[in-house]
């Protein structure tokens, strides 16, 4: 009977408490680790997104510096970019400088993209040479 008992609580195998304390350190770790991963590819998503909305904003920009026509308008972009919509709004001169030189116009444009439940947008201002009052003043 010694011999059996001394084999059965032997040092060689691992306890019920030292299984249940592995079991439940990879699962912290693994759940630190899938967290992380989630959070970079979400990071990794945003950044995907904000990058193509300002290629979007300059190539906007571009085709209004490059228009006779300024109006304001609102729109979505031709696929594969259907995703994003930008808005063009011309507004009157803010400054008393830009309307004593009645030269200048303000463009104000956006992108806006839907990010999960939110919305993003970037948007910037420009000041556009005003073609008619170019014209009038040659």
């Amino acid at each position: 009977m010694g011999v059996l008992k001394r084999d059965f609580f032997s040092s060689n195998a691992f306890t019920l408490i030292e299984v249940l304390l592995v079991v439940i350190i990879l699962s912290v770790s693994l759940t630190v680790i899938i967290s992380s991963l989630v959070t970079c590819l979400r990071g990794i998503s945003y950044i995907r997104d904000y990058t193509q909305a300002v290629w979007l904003l300059d190539d906007k920009l571009t085709e209004i510096m490059t228009s006779t026509d300024l109006i304001d308008e609102q729109g979505e972009f031709e696929p594969p970019f259907q995703r994003f919509r930008y808005g063009l709004e011309i507004r009157d001169p803010s400054t008393d400088q830009a309307r004593l030189l009645n030269s200048l116009q303000e463009v104000a444009v956006e992108v806006v993209w839907r990010a999960g439940r939110n919305e993003k947008k970037i948007q910037t201002v420009v000041w556009i040479g005003n073609p008619e009052a170019q014209r009038v003043t040659q």
